[in-house]
């Protein structure tokens, strides 16, 4: 499933490539509410359908008028009575603008990345993982500017770990995230 996800990001990658007539920069990121399942995520620590406030920022160069690639980072930090948890990722992430519709534009958007969970909890000790994981969303980007966007979308994530007390699992996450996304041309 791994290499699957690796190849399916690389051929969205190279279909992608057009040069765009400026080169055209764009950050961004947000901030939602997600809901956590999954194998990782049961149990007496956890606590089956958390919810969580993360943050998500990301910049990417635009290869054509609609689709961008960049890079992708995550840092979530946990710490509650029953578990405190630490996780960092980082990969590549394509994006892709529809036509204009109203006063913004649909999008979709596609990313891998390699994590790391160092994970502590009152009943099982703790653990380190080193993880894929992959996430489809899309939304709505409303420009107040040329330069400024707000948006507004839902993801899913799904995430590979490779061992957690000897058995493989996965853990997943489906969210709503609102946020900023600033051009620079």
């Amino acid at each position: 499933m791994k290499k699957l996800a690796w190849l399916v990001l690389a051929l969205m990658m190279v279909f992608s490539v057009q040069h765009a007539e400026a080169t055209v920069i764009e950050f961004g990121g947000g901030t939602g509410f997600e809901n956590r399942g999954g194998d990782v995520w049961s149990g007496d620590e956890s606590q089956e359908g958390f919810y969580q406030y993360d943050f998500r920022p990301h910049f990417a160069i635009f290869l054509n008028h609609n689709t961008t690639l960049g890079a992708y980072f995550n840092l979530n930090v946990e710490d509650y009575a029953n578990y405190s948890l630490f996780e960092i990722e980082l990969g590549p992430r394509i994006g892709y603008y529809f036509k204009q519709y109203g006063p913004g534009y649909p999008y979709v958007q596609a990313r891998v990345s390699l994590g790391g969970l160092f994970y502590d909890t009152a009943s099982r000790g703790s653990f380190n993982e080193t993880h894929i994981a992959t996430e489809l969303g899309g939304g709505y980007m409303y420009l107040l500017n040329q330069n400024v966007g707000v948006t507004g979308g839902l993801y899913y994530e799904l995430h590979f770990y490779d061992k957690y007390e000897d058995e493989w699992v996965s853990g997943n996450k489906f969210g709503l995230q609102l946020g900023v996304r600033i051009f620079v041309y």
